[in-house]
């Protein structure tokens, strides 16, 4: 069960290759970009998914992503979270259950934590301004587009015989629709920043994690 888990992990969260160069797809997207604005008004302008995707396949590959998602991880890792989505709300409870439940974590000292928390939230700060066009495309995209979009790069699941790759695959785009939705919210709140912007995107990380163990169950019941 344990090497199943760790393949199926590794599956969901590899990043796919990119083949066409960042210049060839900033290109593409800049063309989109026109396209749609020439065809729209303003006041009811969408992103398109093929623009969404362009800028997707750019920010996965990016150093600034690959440095925050790292950072992201490593600190969850360390964490051993078996609280409530409501303890990731946003930085504060964050920090306020890592106080009251250190002894169950991995970091030395909470101090080590707050230490540890500060590069996270550089990391995400260095990613939101470096891939800035991705995340404000986002945020005119619609909320399905941007599920498909997601998950849509990442390995596919074939299916099988009980549906648990159909479920998977739902699970991961219900994830990705709940975090585009709650980011929306959260950009349009004047008082929110990047405390809750990690709440945020580690109750997503949870999501999908939650999503990759009932596929585990649901394969272990098929066998």
């Amino acid at each position: 069960m344990k090497k199943l888990f760790l393949a199926v992990t590794a599956a969901a969260f590899t990043i796919a290759f990119i083949a066409c160069s960042t210049d060839q797809t900033l290109t593409s997207v800049d063309s989109n970009e026109t396209l749609l604005n020439q065809n729209s008004d303003h006041a009811s302008f969408k992103v398109s998914k093929i623009t969404l995707d362009s800028l997707y396949k750019i920010m996965i590959v990016s150093a600034s992503y690959v440095d925050y998602t790292a950072a992201e991880s490593a600190f969850i890792d360390k964490m051993h979270f078996d609280g409530s989505s409501s303890d990731l709300q946003n930085q504060t409870t964050i920090m306020s259950w890592i106080s009251t439940n250190l002894a169950k974590t991995s970091f030395t000292s909470y101090s080590a934590a707050v230490t540890e928390m500060s590069n996270v939230r550089n990391k995400l700060s260095t990613l939101l301004t470096d891939q800035s066009r991705f995340f404000d495309a986002s945020l005119d995209a619609d909320e399905n587009d941007y599920a498909d979009v997601v998950v849509g790069n990442d390995p596919v699941i074939e299916p099988d015989g009980c549906g648990c790759g159909t479920a998977y695959m739902a699970c991961k785009k219900g994830a990705a629709k709940e975090f585009d939705q709650l980011e929306k919210i959260i950009s349009d709140n004047p008082n929110a920043g990047l405390a809750e912007h990690i709440g945020a995107r580690w109750n997503y990380y949870m999501a999908k994690t939650a999503c990759v163990r009932a596929y585990v169950l649901c394969h272990l019941g098929c066998d």
